[in-house]
């Protein structure tokens, strides 16, 4: 398997997630969604993949603006996931045909895998036209104290803007827009402060996620 050893069904057991219908977990997901929302036009007929989507949070709210897949290889992390279109895979070799997406969704996996870039080709190979990263931010200094603290969050400590723009020109995807955004963490941020973090969750340079948005070169 490609990914590291900190990615088992073992480390997540004991985790508490916050499912897709909680006010913090929607406060954490929605200004990242209109972000992309405004950024990629997805016609009617259009399909995303949610790989290493987890408990599900993005894959509730990706089927909203298209049919959605979700893969992750975790059987643990698929049993919490309540999308009803799920697929247990590696995602350095998923079951699907190239160019099966119109969008390839990715959110808090390439810092938890050994080789970032063969995920991310995976991604583009079976994307028609977009693949689309969120990753921790080591400018928000939340966050990087979070990843020194854990042992399994260590693997994010190199990532960037400047990392993640990087990754995306070496897979040959042309990166139409990156910004780092997110005061709002899923499981940890407290529902007492939820107000007023709401009201800072907008672009800054220390903001808690690098979202990156890449497209196929034709």
């Amino acid at each position: 398997m490609g990914f590291s050893l900190n990615l088992t069904a073992d480390c997540w057991k004991n985790v508490h997630y916050r499912g897709p219908h909680h006010p913090i977990a929607e406060a954490f997901v929605s200004p990242k969604l209109d972000f992309i929302r405004r950024r990629i036009r997805l016609t009617e007929t259009a399909l995303i993949l949610d790989m290493g989507c987890g408990t599900g949070v993005f894959t509730h709210y990706l089927s909203q603006l298209a049919p959605t897949v979700g893969s992750d290889l975790s059987r643990v992390m698929l049993g919490k996931n309540p999308h009803d279109r799920l697929v247990q895979c590696d995602a350095l070799a998923t079951p699907f045909k190239p160019g099966r997406f119109d969008l390839v969704f990715e959110a808090n996996l390439l810092h938890h895998v050994k080789d970032p870039l063969s995920v991310l080709k995976e991604m583009k190979r079976v994307s028609r036209r977009y693949v689309v990263s969120l990753e921790p931010n080591m400018y928000n200094p939340f966050m990087f104290a979070n990843c020194l603290l854990m042992p399994h969050e260590r693997g994010a400590l190199k990532f960037t803007p400047g990392y993640m723009s990087r990754c995306f020109l070496k897979t040959g995807l042309t990166l139409i827009d990156q910004v780092s955004m997110g005061m709002i963490f899923q499981n940890k941020t407290p529902m007492a402060l939820l107000p007023v973090l709401k009201r800072l969750d907008r672009p800054a340079p220390w903001g808690g996620y690098i979202l990156s948005i890449g497209k196929k070169r034709t």
